[in-house]
């Protein structure tokens, strides 16, 4: 199947992927503790969950269309940038916020949370490389150069 193809069947998916993931992160941090149920190690669980919950959003809104076109390659981390520092700053402020429902904090929950959106960030990347590929080859293949077609795609 052409990434063209996999990108337009997951528009309908993304979103409320997003959605669901931030309400989860939310509702399983603020719940209290006993009604939270350890399914696996903690810091297991806070890792592949912001991992998740990254990639879902930089799916969403970086590499979803109908955000607008962007122009270049810099347009693209710009909005990488800004959904890794917000999903980041949504698992420090629901760790705070731990303190006022009865629950701790603490760093290491914060260190997984970051690192889990690190690695989800990393793994967006990879897919990004991999759709992007057949139009660099196409590119080559017309004669334009790989960074103006690189900047124009992006």
């Amino acid at each position: 199947m052409r990434c063209e193809a996999v990108h337009t069947l997951a528009v309908g998916l993304l979103w409320p992927l997003a959605a669901i993931s931030t309400v989860g992160a939310v509702a399983g941090s603020l719940a209290p503790a006993t009604a939270v149920p350890p399914v696996a190690p903690d810091y297991l669980m806070h890792f592949t969950g912001y991992a998740g919950i990254a990639l879902v959003w930089l799916l969403a809104v970086v590499w979803c269309p109908g955000l607008g076109d962007p122009s270049s390659v810099h347009g693209r981390r710009i909005r990488a940038g800004r959904v890794l520092a917000a999903v980041i700053g949504m698992g420090a402020g629901l760790e705070l916020a731990q303190h006022f429902v009865g629950r701790t904090a603490g760093v290491r929950d914060l260190v997984a949370n970051t690192l889990g959106v690190i690695s989800g960030w990393i793994l967006w990347s990879r897919v990004i490389m991999i759709c992007d590929a057949p139009h660099a080859a196409r590119a080559r293949a017309i004669g334009v150069s790989d960074s103006s077609e690189t900047e124009r795609r992006s």
